[in-house]
């Protein structure tokens, strides 16, 4: 099991991507300020097996980011993997889209392998956007965004001016199953078109 604790490398992942990634703890990690230009995420496990990241920051200041988490997650029961009291902060679009018709990046894109995989659990984290005119990307901003998956959990995240939804369960790939949603607060200060929970 890798365990990381504030100062150690990422010595499990290359520029962020953590290929066929099993056992895996990120906890107490504080990346920093980060550019997060990306097609893709910050920090990607693609797939990956028993993953834990827990009571990180992440401050993205990146312009075309995707997401800030992304995960394919293969987990066949409750909380297999998890992604718990995280402080996620991310640029958005202040208001409407942009040229390219996005607002924002993710927070977490976690997704299942297939509609009745995945096994995680994304609870207790603190999930907010600032204004940024910059950006400049084709992500529509959600706090969480799947396109599969089953034997989820997603429970007390606070969640704030997203500029799409708060909690995205979008069956792009597939369907969902066992699905539990419960205890989120969804927060709009500043008119940016946050909407709650949608299941499309």
């Amino acid at each position: 099991i890798y365990t990381l604790s504030p100062h150690d490398a990422l010595p499990i992942c290359s520029a962020g991507v953590c290929s066929n990634a099993s056992n895996v703890r990120i906890s107490y990690f504080d990346f920093g300020s980060q550019d997060g230009n990306s097609s893709t995420a910050l920090l990607v496990f693609n797939p990956g097996h028993l993953i834990e990241v827990d009571h990180c920051k992440f401050l993205v200041t990146g312009h075309t980011s995707s997401a800030i988490i992304y995960a394919q997650l293969d987990g066949t029961a409750y909380g297999q993997n998890s992604f718990h009291d995280n402080t996620i902060s991310m640029s958005r679009y202040p208001s409407g889209t942009t040229g390219f018709g996005g607002n924002g990046p993710d927070g977490f894109e976690i997704v299942g392998s297939t509609a009745t995989t995945g096994g995680f659990d994304i609870y207790g984290n603190n999930i907010s956007a600032y204004s940024d005119a910059t950006w400049n990307g084709n992500q529509h901003q959600d706090g969480w965004q799947g396109s599969q998956g089953g034997y989820i959990r997603i429970f007390k995240n606070r969640i704030t001016n997203m500029t799409n939804y708060g909690l995205y369960a979008e069956p792009n790939s597939g369907s969902y199953s066992n699905v539990i949603i419960y205890d989120n607060i969804i927060v709009t200060s500043a008119f940016v078109g946050t909407q709650g929970i949608v299941a499309a």
